[in-house]
């Protein structure tokens, strides 16, 4: 219940205005709706008044930068991330995610493949490549990558087995090509 879940941050952020994790959780629902771009980034300004390090913020804020085509912005905050913590491929994993919110289903894929290059073990990111693969119509890649990610982290979620049981049934599909 994400109305519910968002009214209890905001109740939480009324007791401890500190909390950075919870201007995280603010900011990521309300980016999800470029009408609500504007709240998302004031949430992150909170958030990195409190923590200009926080790497969750730099990330989003990349995020909605690059779905906003503003790249110089872009650049700058995925810049920071990696002068932060240069191993931190979750910034490309946020951006891929915000991406595909925005059906931009081969940027995602672009950008999740470069959270791999520089954090190849991440289940997560892996897991959402292969729904991203799966949008664009690479079959093949997304059981690979879901595959890679269920070896990796069996991490208790209802969309990698959900998807794992799509593909297997997909796998049974006869496919005709016929002209385009």
């Amino acid at each position: 219940d994400p109305p519910q879940a968002l009214a209890l941050v905001k109740q939480a952020l009324a007791i401890n205005a500190s909390d950075v994790d919870a201007y995280l959780i603010v900011a990521g629902e309300a980016a999800g709706d470029s009408r609500h771009h504007d709240e998302a980034r004031q949430a992150l300004q909170k958030a990195l008044a409190v923590n200009p390090s926080s790497l969750g913020a730099h990330a989003l804020l990349a995020a909605l930068a690059y779905v906003e085509d503003k790249d110089a912005e872009y650049q700058a905050e995925i810049a920071k991330t990696q002068a932060i913590a240069p191993g931190y491929g979750e910034a490309y994993r946020v951006v891929a995610e915000l991406t595909a919110q925005n059906y931009r289903f081969d940027e995602a894929v672009v950008m999740a493949r470069r959270a791999l290059d520089i954090d190849p073990d991440n289940a997560q990111t892996l897991s959402d490549l292969s729904l991203d693969l799966l949008r664009t119509g690479d079959e093949l890649g997304a059981r690979q990558a879901l595959s890679r990610s269920l070896d990796l982290d069996d991490f208790d979620d209802k969309l990698r087995p959900n998807l794992e049981k799509m593909m297997d049934r997909l796998d049974k599909f006869t496919t005709i090509h016929d002209g385009d």
